[in-house]
């Protein structure tokens, strides 16, 4: 890639865009719209979101949880 051959106009509005972003845009936009469009789009931060949620929801049940390996061992 040659830097020269970039479009100036086109990287300083894309810095702009970051610079207007605030802090609560920033975290309003790691709430994705739904489960699935969070791993659709790709976007990291909202699958990282969900998937921390996920390991809450499964530590807050509990031994319900346990892996069958450990029922299978008694």
């Amino acid at each position: 890639m040659n830097p020269a051959t970039l479009d100036a106009k086109a990287v300083s509005d894309y810095a702009g865009q970051a610079k207007a972003a605030s802090v609560t845009d920033f975290i309003l936009h790691i709430i994705p719209n739904t489960i699935v469009d969070a791993f659709a789009r790709g976007d990291i931060l909202q699958v990282l979101l969900v998937a921390v949620l996920f390991g809450f929801a499964l530590s807050s049940v509990g031994p319900r949880c346990k892996p069958w390996s450990s029922y299978l061992r008694r």
